[in-house]
C-alpha cells in the first residue's frame, strides 16, 4: 500500500519536479493597499495566486513627461504559505469554507514619497490592507476531484502491484515462465477493476510490448529487463486524461471566487512621523468566475463593488479649493484572460459619488445642507508576461478617474515589476519523492 501511495505521488509530481515548477505561477500585482494609494491603478482586484511573499516596484511613465526610476514599493504577506507542507491533494483542491479564507488572508503594504497635496508638495503616505477569499466550490467540481483522485489511485496500485509481482519473479523463473506467470497477474489485477474495458484485449497488447524487450536483458541484466517492464506497465495503465486533468486543477483554480478587501491610507502631511491622518479608506468585494482552460487559454470574468470614504477635513484644509466628495462607490466589470506566458486584463468602472454641503441655517437656526453627486469613468488595460514563474512585468494604459489635482491628468501610463516567494510546490503535496 506504502508503495502505491508514493506512486501515486509520482504520477502526479513528475513533470512538476523535473521542471522544478511551482503549483501556483505568479500573476499580475493586486493588492488593496496599492490600489488605495494609487500605485496600481487598478480598481478591479483579480485574485491572487497562492505566495507566501509578493513584492511590486512601481514606475509612472508620465510623471514631469520623463521615466522615472520605481521608488514606489507594495507588498503583499499570506502568512499560510510561509511553511506548508505535507498537504494531500484534495485538501488543496478541496478546501472547506474557513480553510479557504486562511489561505487566502493576505496583508498588504505600499509606500510612496510622492504623495502630492492641494500645493503640489509631495509628503510620505503609507497604505495598509486586508484581503482573503472564498473559493466556492460546486457538486459537480467536488465530485470530478474526487473520482479523479479514485481513478489516479486506482491506477497506482494497479502498477504498483503488478511491478512488485513482476519483480519478484524476474530472478526466480525462467523467461517463458515468466511471460505466462506474469500476464495471468496482470489478467487478474484488473478484470475486477476495471470497467468498460475489454480486458482481454489490454493485456494481449500490453504482452506484445513486453515480449519486444530483448531476451538477452532477462539473461544478462535483469535490473534493465526490470525497468523496460514497469515503464510498459505504467504506460498501459496510467490514466492519461484523468492525470493531465488533475494536473491543470493543481495549477488553476476554476469556478466561483468571491474576494473581500480593506485598506486605508496614512499620510503625513508635514513628513513628521508623529503627525498624520488617515484621510482614505475602501471595502471591496469582488466576484469573479473562472472558465476552464481551453485550446491552451484561460478566461476569467471579475465583478468588483468597493465604497470609499473620505476625511472630508483633511482634504478641505490640504486640498482648498478642489471638490472632494465624502462617499464613493465603484461597481465595474474586468475580462482576464492566459495564454501561456502571456495575459491581458481590461476593467470599466463606473463611480458615483456623493457628499453633502453646508447650505446656511434655516430661521429657527437649524443648520441646513444639501447633497451634491457626481459621476465618473474609468477604463484600463493591463498586459503581463511572466518573465519567469515568479516575476512578472505589467503595463498598464488607459484613463482613470478624475484626479484631485491636475484633473485634466487622467491618463495612466505605469510600468510594474512583481516577485513572488513561498508559492506552493511539489513538497507542499508530498510530490518530492
Amino acid at each position: 500500500m506504502k508503495y502505491s501511495v508514493v506512486l501515486f505521488g509520482w504520477l502526479l509530481g513528475l513533470s512538476f519536479i523535473s521542471g522544478q515548477e511551482k503549483l501556483n505561477n505568479l500573476k499580475a500585482p493586486s493588492s488593496p493597499a496599492s490600489s488605495i494609494l494609487g500605485l496600481q491603478p487598478s480598481i478591479v482586484l483579480t485574485p491572487k495566486s497562492y505566495q507566501a511573499l509578493e513584492t511590486a516596484l512601481f514606475s509612472n511613465f508620465i510623471d514631469d513627461n520623463k521615466v522615472v526610476v520605481p521608488s514606489d514599493l507594495a507588498i503583499e504577506f499570506t502568512p499560510y504559505w510561509v511553511d506548508k507542507k505535507g498537504m494531500t491533494i484534495k485538501d488543496y483542491l478541496l478546501p472547506e469554507t474557513f480553510e479557504s479564507l486562511k489561505r487566502g488572508s493576505s496583508f498588504s503594504l505600499a509606500s510612496t514619497q510622492s504623495f502630492a497635496l492641494g500645493d503640489e508638495t509631495n509628503t510620505n503616505a503609507l497604505a495598509f490592507g486586508y484581503r482573503t477569499s472564498i473559493f466556492l466550490k460546486s457538486d459537480d467540481y467536488e465530485t470530478y476531484i474526487t473520482e479523479t483522485i479514485t481513478k489516479l489511485r486506482l491506477s497506482a496500485s494497479i502498477i504498483a502491484f503488478i511491478n512488485s509481482q513482476a519483480s519478484s519473479m524476474i530472478n526466480r523463473l525462467e523467461y517463458e515462465e515468466f511471460i505466462k506467470e506474469i500476464e495471468s497477474v496482470i489478467f487478474n489485477a484488473i478484470h475486477s477493476k476495471l470497467v468498460d474495458v475489454d480486458v482481454s484485449q489490454l493485456v494481449s497488447n500490453l504482452m506484445t510490448h513486453v515480449r519486444e524487450i530483448p531476451i538477452r536483458l532477462y539473461l544478462n541484466n535483469p535490473d534493465k529487463f526490470g525497468d523496460e517492464f514497469n515503464s510498459i506497465v505504467f504506460y498501459f495503465f496510467k490514466d492519461q486524461s484523468a492525470y493531465e486533468g488533475l494536473k491543470d486543477h493543481i495549477k488553476n483554480r476554476y469556478g466561483f471566487i468571491l474576494d473581500f478587501a480593506y485598506a486605508g491610507v496614512l499620510n503625513f502631511p508635514t513628513n513628521e512621523f508623529d503627525f498624520s491622518y488617515v484621510p482614505k479608506q475602501s471595502l471591496w468585494f469582488a466576484p469573479s468566475y473562472a472558465f476552464q482552460k481551453k485550446n491552451g487559454s484561460t478566461l476569467k470574468l471579475i465583478g468588483v463593488f468597493r465604497y470609499e470614504w473620505y476625511h472630508v477635513d483633511y482634504y478641505k484644509y490640504y486640498f482648498p479649493g478642489n471638490d472632494v466628495y465624502e462617499h464613493n462607490f465603484d461597481y465595474g466589470l474586468a475580462i482576464n484572460s492566459e495564454i501561456k506566458r502571456f495575459s491581458f486584463n481590461f476593467e470599466f468602472v463606473g463611480r458615483s459619488s456623493n457628499s453633502e454641503e453646508f447650505a446656511g441655517m434655516d430661521e429657527n437656526g437649524n443648520e441646513l445642507y444639501r447633497k451634491i453627486n457626481n459621476s465618473d469613468i474609468q477604463y484600463l488595460g493591463s498586459f503581463n508576461y511572466n518573465l519567469y514563474d515568479q516575476v512578472v512585468l505589467s503595463y498598464t494604459i488607459g484613463n482613470r478617474f478624475e484626479p484631485l489635482l491636475n484633473s485634466r491628468n487622467t491618463l495612466v501610463s505605469t510600468l510594474t515589476l512583481n516577485f513572488g516567494f513561498g508559492a506552493p510546490d511539489k513538497e507542499t503535496l508530498g510530490l518530492q519523492k
